[in-house]
């Protein structure tokens, strides 16, 4: 099957792989970690089955509740396989099945506190970013989910790997645009973001300003308005003061960009904006 030399839309693969759920559904309440382990790989896999097999129907609460039992009796610890091997097919489920299952407000605290452990450790971190984008996607609002968020902003301009930089603003991104927000949430996010374009070290800034120009390209022109002086200035200065030549191309190409999605009344009263701060 991982080689896709059978075909899970098969209607006699499915009717095979079938009775798999309840076994493998039950295998997860094992205290044995070499068996738990395999299990979440194995359901991992049937849920990403299409259509979806009839007896996740009926199991996939089973599975979902077992999963959290399995994390509360790991503890607060994010250590070892199993856990991480949870976490991953929450993420699976949490991507796939949006209509089938419920998650609560408790359960998804506990989700968060487990990936927050992970989020900046090079070895486990895309398990945890990868849950952390899924309960984005689902739109789960918890105040915690806003928290990791500021951490997340603040490691993608200081983080010196680039593995963590790049899947900080990937998610930081999707938040921007999929999560719901006000409009205080919002500037406060776009200011930390023109502000990290003086941090000190040029990747900080190359990767802020790679989000900038993504959210500059996506976000509704009627929404962006609100922000267009407050950007086109901020951008007006780094490319004067930053000392990057790199960094003042990628300004240059976001300005260029903001002002082609810009209607002419806006770009008349941003030329009158710059005219009078030039003054």
């Amino acid at each position: 099957l991982k080689r896709e030399t059978l075909a899970m839309s098969d209607k006699t693969v499915a009717e095979m792989l079938d009775p798999f759920v309840t076994v493998t559904q039950r295998m997860l309440l094992s205290t044995h970690d070499t068996i738990v382990g395999p299990a979440l790989s194995v359901l991992s896999f049937l849920i990403k089955a299409a259509p979806p097999l009839p007896a996740l129907r009926v199991e996939l609460p089973t599975i979902v509740a077992n999963i959290f039992f399995l994390l509360q009796r790991a503890g607060s610890s994010a250590a070892g396989g199993a856990v991480r091997g949870c976490l991953r097919t929450l993420t699976v489920i949490l991507r796939l099945s949006k209509a089938r299952v419920h998650i609560t407000q408790p359960q998804l605290k506990v989700l968060l506190s487990f990936a927050q452990q992970d989020l900046f450790e090079l070895a486990t971190q895309s398990v945890a970013f990868g849950l952390l984008r899924a309960i984005i996607a689902r739109r789960l609002v918890c105040e915690e989910v806003y928290d990791l968020i500021d951490k997340v902003a603040e490691h993608m301009v200081t983080s010196q790997s680039e593995q963590t930089q790049q899947l900080s603003a990937q998610a930081l991104l999707q938040f921007l645009l999929d999560y719901p927000l006000g409009d205080k949430r919002l500037m406060h996010h776009l200011q930390f973001l023109l502000r990290s374009l003086e941090y000190e070290y040029e990747s900080g800034r190359k990767t802020a300003l790679e989000v900038l120009h993504r959210l500059v390209a996506r976000l509704p022109m009627e929404l962006l308005e609100a922000y267009l002086e407050l950007v086109f200035l901020s951008l007006v200065v780094r490319l004067v003061n930053d000392d990057a030549p790199t960094c003042r191309r990628m300004v240059a190409l976001l300005l260029k960009d903001l002002l082609a999605r810009c209607p002419r009344k806006q770009l008349d009263t941003l030329l009158d904006v710059a005219l009078a701060w030039s003054a």
